[in-house]
């Protein structure tokens, strides 16, 4: 039995929503149900808007799934002009990924079709332009529908809408695709209860929890530790990954409407998240005044970063008179990353804060943390990654909200030393036998395929 799966995310990009999408790929081909995957082909076109790419991820997909990759048009092509580039984003309910590809894309459909003759259309998002495709190709194909929505759509605000109508547009797009969907699966409860919020005449069997999960079942039984700094060890912490944060969007949601100019006078924020939070600013501003505070420890405490370098990050460095503390990296691959991680004592991470709510994403970058079993801390605002480091045995809390108490606190760790436990029970929620159990038993109910429960 085939099902189509429509991953625009999907190596050899490697970026943190390929490794999702690929255990469920390996799962089902155990469960005798073979993938066909629709993304990307890795052309010119392609290469000018991704630049991180790991081939050897590859190498960790079941040779027996069946990958089509269906060429882009030439999405700088959408951008020729100012006001041509104006235009398609101002116009746009989901993203450039859809008008570069569904020509395409809708060109090579019959025949894919035709050649396996699926029984399903699974997807995952972001990008939410997926979802679109997925919901046309099961209305016009009388195909059922799986969405699994790693993040939020209409409720997502890390830039405003263009305006009120532009909110409602994408809200209603989404909707029509959840109407679509027999199954529509989520990341944390917080976050399916946004989708729930937001479209109250979707039946509400219809949605389904499946946790991020962790690459590994087999956690560390020993004691993590930090041992207190001394005169010879130089204490580093580390974070591999981007931060999301741009300065301008932050900037256009924060700006009252009247001291804006022209169009951006009508733009439109349905959900106030501040996304300085995601960035390393609260945890530089606290590292800088431990530094101030314990002046003999100006060298023994390093911030090693792995990812993107921006002038952000570049400004908030000097800013905080940290640029002999703080060694940046670049983009590493995942296996760099890993090896990298090895040598840090601390592992930092960070949420942006919902304004009036709760932070609903859990990064997997925290499984990758959680297998190089080192103590966690994390600048994190209420919400699901703060409730999964409270828990999880072996990760520390700062409340980027309350700086003087996040000193002393980064003060009492390095004083003292860490002492910590993973809590196996508690991460056997996330494991990755559960999770992709889950979602097979959920392929299988709606295709109406058997399997072996788990």
């Amino acid at each position: 039995m085939h099902v189509l799966f429509i991953a625009m995310e999907f190596p050899p990009l490697n970026v943190a929503g390929v490794y999702r999408p690929m255990r469920f790929l390996n799962s089902l081909v155990e469960k005798g149900i073979t993938p066909v995957v629709l993304t990307f082909a890795v052309d010119d076109n392609f290469k000018k808007n991704h630049r991180n790419f790991d081939e050897q991820l590859l190498n960790q997909l079941d040779p027996r799934i069946i990958i089509e990759r269906i060429p882009m048009q030439d999405i700088s092509m959408l951008h020729r002009t100012k006001l041509k580039s104006f235009l398609n984003i101002y116009f746009n309910a989901t993203d450039n990924y859809l008008k570069a590809w569904k020509e395409n894309f809708y060109k090579a459909i019959p025949g894919i079709i035709k050649k396996y003759s699926p029984t399903a259309i699974i997807t995952t998002c972001p990008p939410f332009s997926s979802a679109v495709l997925a919901k046309n190709l099961s209305v016009e194909y009388k195909l059922p529908l799986i969405v699994d929505m790693r993040d939020a759509w209409s409720e997502w605000a890390i830039v405003p809408f263009g305006s009120y109508f532009h909110y409602l547009n994408r809200k209603n797009e989404e909707r029509k695709v959840f109407e679509q969907a027999d199954a529509i699966i989520s990341v944390t409860p917080q976050l399916l209860n946004k989708f729930k919020a937001a479209h109250p005449s979707v039946n509400k069997n219809k949605f389904h929890l499946i946790y991020n999960t962790s690459t590994t079942e087999n956690y560390s039984d020993e004691v993590i530790l930090l041992k207190p700094i001394d005169g010879e060890k130089v204490i580093k912490i580390g974070y591999s990954g981007s931060f999301y944060y741009q300065e301008e969007a932050r900037k256009s949601i924060f700006t009252p409407w009247w001291k804006k100019r022209g169009h951006k006078m009508l733009q439109y924020t349905p959900v106030k998240e501040d996304w300085l939070y995601r960035s390393p600013y609260f945890f530089l501003q606290a590292f800088s005044g431990l530094l101030k505070k314990r002046k003999e420890w100006e060298g023994k405490i390093e911030f090693h970063y792995n990812g993107e370098i921006t002038d952000w990050l570049l400004k908030m460095i000097t800013e905080t008179g940290l640029k002999n503390s703080v060694k940046l990296n670049g983009f590493l691959s995942k296996k760099e990353v890993e090896q990298k991680e090895q040598e840090y004592d601390l592992l930092l991470t960070t949420s942006e804060k919902v304004i009036g709510g709760e932070h609903f994403c859990l990064p997997s970058k925290l499984f990758s943390y959680l297998k190089s079993a080192k103590p966690i801390i994390g600048f994190v605002t209420p919400g699901i990654q703060k409730d999964f480091l409270q828990q999880c045995g072996i990760g520390i809390a700062f409340d980027p909200d309350a700086m003087d108490t996040a000193v002393n606190q980064l003060e009492q760790l390095f004083t003292e030393g860490y002492t910590g436990r993973l809590n196996k029970t508690y991460l056997n929620t996330f494991s990755n036998k559960n999770a992709t159990g889950l979602f097979c038993n959920i392929v299988s109910a709606v295709t109406k395929h058997p399997q072996t429960e788990l």
